[in-house]
């Protein structure tokens, strides 16, 4: 009967990011408005802290995998992306905005991502990179009474400017900026869209990268 009345009270809250864990539905990472010219796999382990509480309260390990593989051209990449497993440790506190009681903890499959990026315009002395990206969001995340993830389908659309500017030897420093358009589903007829936009800068020097 608590299992029962908990599964209600998820689907009854809103369908947005502010009532789930952490990474149910990120913002897509921006990058500088480039694309990769041979097959390229990022694998690791990230921490992520939900805004408002603190880390006894909701934190979360993921896996993360990043995989970028040129089709015909190294200006057209087929990206896929995603968190591979979710560890959480969610407190009361944090579980009282998810309409669910007490604390909770374990692992959950994450978020897939699929997009493809097309360089469409390449640096020269009077251009900057322009990169078009059409993304899909699967309904991978265990949606469950946990409320980490929620069972949606979504996709975006966005365009990323980018300008690098060589500063010495084997340094450089980016800019980028970005626009788009995101949108998921809510329900069986029903959908929530928002603007997507950012910037970002970054500098790099040999093997060492840094970028906000």
């Amino acid at each position: 009967t608590a299992l029962y009345a908990q599964e209600s009270a998820v689907a009854s809250c809103p369908v947005a990011p502010a009532y789930y864990g952490p990474n149910a539905f990120p913002i897509p990472e921006m990058g500088f408005g480039r694309t990769c010219s041979e097959l390229n796999l990022e694998a690791g382990a990230a921490l992520a802290l939900h805004k408002g509480f603190s880390i006894r309260e909701d934190a979360t390990v993921d896996a993360y995998f990043k995989l970028r593989i040129p089709l015909f051209t190294p200006r057209v990449n087929l990206v896929i992306w995603g968190e591979a497993y979710d560890w959480f440790h969610s407190g009361a506190a944090a579980n009282a905005t998810r309409g669910l009681e007490g604390a909770c903890s374990g692992g959950k499959v994450g978020e897939l991502f699929v997009s493809t990026d097309i360089h469409a315009l390449r640096q020269e002395k009077h251009y900057v990179d322009l990169m078009v990206r059409a993304a899909l969001k699967s309904a991978a995340g265990d949606f469950s009474q946990y409320r980490r993830y929620y069972d949606s389908p979504g996709y975006f659309f966005d365009v990323v400017l980018g300008r690098e500017f060589a500063i010495g030897q084997n340094m450089a420093f980016r800019l980028a900026a970005s626009a788009g358009f995101l949108c998921w589903q809510t329900g069986t007829h029903t959908q929530n869209d928002a603007p997507m936009y950012g910037i970002a800068a970054g500098f790099s020097y040999e093997c060492f990268d840094i970028s906000a």
